[in-house]
């Protein structure tokens, strides 16, 4: 009884994210353990996931094929019981991703999924003890949370390496190295850097960026796979930037301007909803950066909107959120087809997104 007194007595203080606040361990047990079994159920009906192009990639790294080489192929090698549609050519993920998981496939398939899926949960559950975030945003975000750890993604790491740079940033070495680690694993937290520089931390930039090529060093001698990957990024990005469940601005703006670059619209993006920011930027707050990383991301999946909960979430932009993200959560259970929903998601994630930067712009405008 005192733990769901402790939620909702966390729950009242709604979105606003205030890392000095109090909150209850206890305070996160019933969004914890929604968490859980809501990332369990879907597992056995995603056939395509992060996680097993990761597996796959470390496995053929390990087993003297490429990292790169096709993931149907690696599949096929490593793990003769996944149904897969080979709708992924290669892993779009940096060789350092490819790195991390290579212990993990010293085990079997079915109980490496597992034992990451477990580790992926704890990464969250101590992120939001850290951050202190009031239980509406933990509330909110369970959908996206369990539908990136149904997957096996990358996001639960960098929310926890974020997290770490949030609460230690003053400390330059520490900031510097969990920023470095988070880019060399999915290279768009690159973005923070900027924040860094606007707000003159020289020290912990060059650390970030020192770190960056370390990871990466030690993947290439590790997994030997980067000169492959570089050329395979602006094809992914390509690949994907259309798709139906992109929810990203650029590919908005292409369905509008089909012919144009994806790289220009996602720098002409990043341009123009960070210009407003740059007072708050200079005082290095990492947090205000999240949702242009968003909207000027070519890609952007269902779990890249986790990473909005180390900002502040209103009541609208929560609802939608949760709405959204149940929504995903019954497709990917097999209750719904998607077929010809997605425009009707991706406004409603757009639109929160836009909500929150313009809410950040609005603060600045006050006296």
């Amino acid at each position: 009884m005192k733990a769901v007194s402790n939620f909702f007595t966390s729950l009242l203080n709604m979105g606003h994210l205030d890392t000095k606040r109090t909150v209850s361990s206890s305070a996160y047990i019933i969004p914890l353990v929604l968490l859980l079994v809501m990332s369990i159920i879907p597992v056995r009906h995603l056939t395509v996931t992060d996680f097993m192009q990761d597996y796959a990639a470390a496995w053929g790294a390990l087993h003297g094929y490429s990292a790169n080489a096709p993931t149907d192929m690696l599949v096929h090698a490593c793990c003769q019981t996944i149904q897969y549609d080979n709708s992924i050519t290669q892993t779009a993920h940096p060789p350092s991703a490819t790195l991390i998981v290579l212990p993990l496939t010293l085990l079997p398939w079915e109980v490496a999924r597992w034992v990451w899926l477990v580790l992926s949960w704890l990464i969250i559950a101590v992120s939001w003890i850290i951050l202190r975030l009031p239980s509406f945003v933990c509330l909110v975000t369970v959908p996206y949370w369990s539908m990136a750890l149904a997957m096996g993604t990358f996001e639960p790491i960098i929310f926890g390496l974020l997290a770490i740079a949030v609460m230690q940033a003053e400390n330059n070495l520490v900031a510097g190295i969990v920023i470095g680690i988070a880019i060399a694993l999915k290279i768009y937290p690159i973005f923070v850097v900027l924040t860094l520089v606007l707000s003159q931390r020289w020290r912990a930039a060059i650390i970030a960026g020192i770190t960056t090529v370390i990871f990466m060093l030690f993947a290439e001698i590790g997994v030997h796979a980067t000169y492959g990957w570089l050329q395979y990024v602006p094809k992914n990005t390509n690949l994907w930037v259309d798709v139906a469940f992109n929810y990203s601005l650029v590919g908005t703006i292409r369905n509008v301007l089909p012919g144009a670059s994806p790289f220009i619209c996602a720098m002409f993006i990043a341009l123009i909803f960070t210009l407003p920011l740059i007072p708050r930027l200079k005082k290095g707050d990492i947090q205000i950066l999240m949702p242009v990383i968003l909207l000027a991301n070519p890609l952007v999946w269902a779990n890249y909107l986790c990473l909005l909960s180390t900002r502040p979430i209103g009541r609208i932009e929560g609802a939608c959120f949760f709405a959204t993200g149940t929504f995903l959560w019954v497709v990917a259970v097999g209750v719904v087809q998607s077929d010809g929903l997605a425009p009707i998601v991706v406004a409603p994630i757009l639109i929160p997104t836009l909500l929150i930067w313009y809410k950040d712009v609005k603060e600045l405008s006050q006296p």
